[in-house]
């Protein structure tokens, strides 16, 4: 069995369901991590069991465990990648897991394309009831195969994102240098580092699926707490374009990276929906931006409207 140059990173907190099959998909990988990195962020579960029972069980030399106080995923990951050992790290969630090829295939693209910060692949989700769909990602004609992925805002700004956290390895130095998870921002720190390495380096991506996302696991952040307002990687996106002089190329630049915060707006705005958060639905939906998706703001307003309708009918005045 091969041996990968990659350190993989878990952070932990309250993932005692689902920990142990997250460590078996790495530790049954075709080929091996180079260290796997657990950073406990201060779990009241016994999760920190498990791992520690996992490790013993399977006297597993090269599973390191950091403990950390409750401090946020982002620290986590980057407590973890600062203490990694080898060039390359890869990011891997407590309830997620990997198919057995993807540190083989993720191996390959760090072969094949030394220019790259970094690499990722596609993945499925999983939904309820072990329930699964591909996630609804809309590849541009020239990502529909093994390459350099040069469309990040493009294809984010029209359907799910190409790729998330869990199937993503960067450069070491590269996760630095870009500014490694942005601290003290509850949600959205994936799609800060995401931009940065977009607009500044070189992404190679595989559109075979290698990762399943878990959409149905315990304490996830983004059910718990729905943002109702834009979240800051969007704002510092949009404040950028402002700053991109005005020639052909950056143009098209700008449309789709504002396309992509809308999409942004736009999601935020459902997700209050949802949570009958009507009023917060709207003002998002408000933002000029969103008129660069006209019919997720238009249908995303009007179901507003019937929703809130259908809820206060029979309420008194």
């Amino acid at each position: 069995m091969s041996k990968s140059n990659i350190s993989v990173i878990i952070p932990l907190y309250n993932k005692a369901a689902h920990i142990s099959k997250t460590l078996n998909s790495i530790y049954q990988q075709q080929s091996h991590a180079f260290e796997v990195i657990v950073v406990n962020d201060g779990s009241t579960d016994n999760s920190l069991d498990i791992v520690q029972d996992y490790k013993a069980a399977h006297n597993l030399k090269n599973l390191t465990i950091i403990n950390q106080p409750n401090s946020g995923v982002s620290i986590a990951r980057n407590n973890g990648a600062l203490a990694a050992k080898s060039p390359f790290v890869a990011f891997l969630d407590g309830d997620d897991i990997w198919l057995p090829l993807y540190l083989t295939q993720i191996q390959a693209m760090i072969d094949n394309y030394p220019g790259a910060d970094m690499f990722a692949c596609k993945y499925q989700c999983q939904t309820a009831h072990n329930a699964y769909k591909d996630a609804k990602i809309k590849l541009t004609e020239r990502q529909h195969s093994e390459g350099i992925f040069a469309d990040y805002f493009v294809c984010a700004g029209q359907g799910d994102l190409p790729f998330i956290t869990s199937t993503v390895t960067i450069k070491r130095s590269s996760f630095i240098k870009f500014g490694m998870f942005p601290v003290n921002e509850a949600m959205g720190e994936d799609q800060a580092l995401f931009s940065q390495v977009a607009i500044h380096g070189r992404i190679a991506y595989s559109p075979d699926i290698h990762v399943v996302y878990n959409l149905a696991a315990d304490n996830r952040a983004c059910i718990s707490n729905i943002p109702s307002a834009e979240l800051p990687f969007s704002r510092r996106l949009t404040e950028k374009t402002e700053q991109l002089p005005a020639i052909k190329h950056n143009e098209k630049q700008k449309k789709a990276i504002l396309t992509y915060c809308a999409a942004h707006l736009c999601h935020i705005a459902k997700l209050n929906i949802q949570a009958e958060q009507f009023k917060q639905a709207r003002a998002l939906l408000a933002d000029k931006r969103c008129w660069l998706k006209p019919k997720h703001k238009i249908g995303l307003y009007l179901w507003s409207l019937m929703a809130q309708g259908k809820n206060l009918v029979g309420v008194a005045f």
